[in-house]
């Protein structure tokens, strides 16, 4: 009986250690959320400065010329991401919208920009087809003439 009664004393013991290291567990997770959430709210208000900074570069304001240098390679940047957006759209079988000159992806009926009308390439083709049969023989004499031709 005693090794039943130590047993079960062990097996409490383990429980409680158990219990213990998952409050405790939990308690440091929520330690770290809240930690993470601050960080980004920290974040957020350097992205905040650094953008009010940048638009006051654009608008022609003197800032500190490490700031200016810093601006100018954004502007880079950014013109090299208006470029890669238009070979990925490319890529993907994307098409110009004809007013408003931006690339869209080619499962749209519209322009997202503009909401242009878009041309469908399907549509395209299948007006040139017409413009073929239209050329076919107008009179029955001809298409006659054409078909004895072809045997």
């Amino acid at each position: 009986m005693a090794f039943f009664n130590n047993f079960v004393e062990k097996a409490k013991s383990a429980g409680k250690k158990v219990g213990d290291k998952t409050t405790q567990t939990v308690e440091v997770s929520k330690l770290k959320y809240k930690k993470g959430d601050l960080d980004n709210k920290i974040k957020a208000k350097y992205y905040e400065i650094g953008k009010s900074v940048f638009e006051k570069y654009k608008e022609g304001t003197v800032i500190d010329s490490d700031i200016a240098d810093a601006c100018g390679e954004i502007i880079k940047y950014e013109a090299e991401i208006a470029d890669l957006e238009k070979e990925i759209n490319k890529a993907k079988g994307g098409k110009t919208c004809p007013s408003c000159k931006k690339f869209v992806d080619a499962q749209f009926a519209f322009c997202p920009y503009c909401q242009t009308a878009l041309e469908d390439e399907t549509e395209a083709a299948a007006v040139d087809v017409d413009v073929t049969i239209d050329e076919a023989p107008s009179t029955e004499s001809e298409a006659e003439g054409s078909e004895g031709e072809a045997q």
